[in-house]
């Protein structure tokens, strides 16, 4: 899918890495704080993650976090076994009766939950999606609500590993008008001292929009080379001189003629010599089968 950094880029709100050593989550896109009891670093997908001990240690913030309205929020979770009762990962609510908010927890069954609340009860849920699969298999999962803020037919998507096919959707009831109850917890009930969390989590990321969950697969042509963005370094890169089947298959088409767009400029992310100038770009046609892949252009 689209890069972390190309999606805060067009629409973020809060990115904990979670790769600290020890202490408070540092907030690498806002001035979000993360407030550390008693959580652990340990080894993650990436760099360090957090582990939660199931009994007494969360994270809370000072803002509710997740946005009203359109948002998405991913996340990384490892968890090795069932839970007897259901286990909160995040939320900044949970009594649905009273409460407006969201959040996310592990069920006894072994799969995910996420829930919208908006104070009318649990029989009348605004979204309740499942994952549909059992997670706690100690291995690592990558996860992804989006929800487009509206009332529109399936606008609400809950992904695990697979971010192209959503393992479930839901259209909401309502939209979302009512500000959070509590601010944002992370492995515990935010409302009380209970449902505590035994996993762990590498990193939190949270957007106002919903973000791209499509490969971000491209090539552009210029100066008799072919190139391809790496958001990880904000620049675009040379990955060859021909374009031949290896190229494509990484990052963009299979055939170029399945769809070229001219282009008439470009600005390159980089300080080299390829500052500026025009191309030819390759993307991956919308079909039935086949979602959108656009190229991404700074």
């Amino acid at each position: 899918m689209a890069s972390t950094i190309v999606n805060m880029d067009r629409c973020g709100v809060a990115w904990f890495k979670m790769d600290e050593s020890t202490g408070n989550l540092v907030d690498s896109k806002g001035n979000f704080v993360g407030t550390n009891f008693g959580t652990t670093s340990v080894p993650g997908v990436s760099g360090n993650a957090r582990n939660f001990n199931g009994s007494s240690s969360y994270i809370t913030f000072n803002n509710p976090v997740i946005p009203l309205g359109k948002k998405s929020v991913r996340f990384r979770i490892k968890k090795a076994s069932r839970p007897a009762v259901a286990q909160v990962v995040w939320g900044n609510a949970v009594d649905a009766t009273i409460r407006n908010g969201i959040y996310c927890s592990v069920e006894p069954a072994g799969h995910l939950a996420i829930a919208v609340l908006d104070a009318r009860g649990w029989s009348d849920l605004n979204i309740n999606l499942g994952s549909g699969i059992d997670i706690c298999d100690n291995e690592w999962h990558d996860v992804l609500f989006t929800w487009d803020g509206t009332t529109n037919v399936e606008g609400a998507r809950f992904f695990v590993d697979d971010m192209v096919n959503p393992k479930s959707r839901k259209t909401a009831k309502r939209n979302e008008t009512a500000a959070p109850g509590f601010n944002l917890t992370i492995g515990k009930n935010p409302e009380a001292n209970s449902n505590f969390l035994l996993a762990t989590l590498d990193g939190l990321e949270v957007y106002n929009d919903v973000i791209s969950n499509q490969p971000d697969r491209s090539v552009i042509f210029k100066d008799s080379h072919y190139f391809k963005f790496f958001p990880g370094f904000m620049e675009w890169r040379a990955v060859g001189n021909f374009l031949t089947k290896s190229i494509l298959d990484q990052h963009g088409v299979m055939t170029p003629e399945e769809w070229t767009e001219d282009v008439s400029t470009h600005r390159f992310n980089s300080t080299s010599s390829y500052s500026s100038g025009a191309g030819k770009v390759f993307v991956t046609p919308v079909t039935s089968a086949i979602p959108t892949k656009s190229i991404h252009v700074q």
